[in-house]
């Protein structure tokens, strides 16, 4: 122990004063443009929120627009069909009507 003791209390390793002055010019330098490049990113970014957020609003909203005309449009479609079984049945009378409880279908032939 007494053998670092008597090393004293002196650095290893000396640095000029130049050169430690050219290191705090360079350091405060990137401080300063990292600084700059911060402020550019923190404005950025609220504006791309808010890109976002008016893009997805305005694609909820044609959706809805679109899902509402689309549903009343079928239903316009399916007032409007009348099927031909619908035709069929309203063109009988009731002595017709009477008379389709009574048809027999022969059995079907099976040509195999």
């Amino acid at each position: 122990m007494k053998e670092f003791e008597n090393m004293g209390k002196r650095m290893p390793y000396t640095e000029s004063p130049e050169y430690v002055s050219q290191l705090i010019e360079r350091t405060t330098e990137e401080a300063i443009r990292q600084t700059d490049h911060l402020r550019q990113q923190v404005t950025i970014r609220p504006l791309i929120r808010y890109a976002a957020a008016a893009a997805i609003a305005a694609l909820m909203v044609f959706s809805a627009i679109s899902l509402w005309n689309r549903t009343e449009n079928q239903q316009i479609a399916k007032t409007e069909s009348v099927s031909p079984i619908d035709d069929f049945l309203a063109s009988l009378s009731d002595e017709d009507v009477q008379l389709l409880s009574y048809y027999d279908i022969e059995d079907a032939i099976d040509y195999e």
